[in-house]
């Protein structure tokens, strides 16, 4: 049943019928941690309801509170929604019980990068999640930018965007923020331009860069007709 449930999700993409059966597993097996935390899942990405998802994450949890990954995928849904200090929490608990798993270590430096600004502590995490997983492509996409941000060193963020977008060709955050780098520090407009098409390519409904598209057209292209088709909603 839960594996059918699965099935539904993941593979086949029937959203409703995997809900349906999600919640026949639920009842068959109400203390199977695993098909809690899936279902969760499915309700946070794929019905946008982050309150629904966060009672079976806490299900999921009571059942099983020593998996570090039901415990850093409920504290990703709690940075998402602004509860940054329960967050952190749930980061803290997931990296006790697995201290080198790179996803909640990458979390966990965005947070501390983020929200609290406390970017020795950051970097820290940043290259711990970096050293566990070396090809762990948000994790060398986000330091890149805390380097080029905070640490005005583009030369070294260049070199994380660059292994971040080796990775993961298709990270619209690394592939964007290259563009910028490349656009304000090298005035490099060609290459500039062809990263920010593959940013776009890559997200296309991502108002950030195409707002920031929409501004490299208008500044430095001076083509304002195309800027203004940026400019528009996706």
């Amino acid at each position: 049943m839960a594996n059918y449930a699965l099935l539904l999700n993941y593979t086949l993409r029937d959203y409703d019928q995997a809900e349906e059966y999600y919640k026949k597993a639920i009842d068959i097996n109400p203390n199977k941690a695993e098909i809690l935390y899936n279902y969760a899942i499915m309700l946070e990405s794929e019905r946008k309801d982050p309150q629904r998802a966060e009672e079976y994450y806490l299900k999921a949890i009571d059942r099983d509170p020593t998996n570090h990954i039901i415990l850093c995928h409920y504290g990703q849904l709690l940075y998402h929604t602004g509860n940054y200090y329960k967050a952190e929490a749930y980061f803290v608990a997931a990296i006790e019980q697995k201290p080198n798993y790179a996803t909640v270590l990458g979390n966990y430096a965005a947070l501390l990068d983020n929200v609290h600004h406390r970017y020795d502590d950051a970097e820290q995490y940043y290259l711990r999640a970096i050293k566990a997983q070396p090809n762990y492509a948000t994790a060398l996409a986000n330091y890149g930018l805390m380097l080029y941000r905070v640490r005005a060193n583009p030369k070294l963020a260049e070199q994380y965007y660059r292994d971040a977008i080796r990775a993961d060709p298709k990270n619209a955050n690394a592939l964007f923020h290259y563009a910028v780098l490349l656009e304000d520090t090298r005035n490099d407009y060609n290459s500039a331009q062809a990263y920010y098409i593959m940013a776009l390519e890559a997200a296309p409904g991502d108002t950030v860069i195409r707002s920031a598209y929409a501004r490299f057209l208008r500044n430095v292209r001076k083509d304002v007709k195309q800027a203004e088709q940026y400019e528009k909603a996706p």
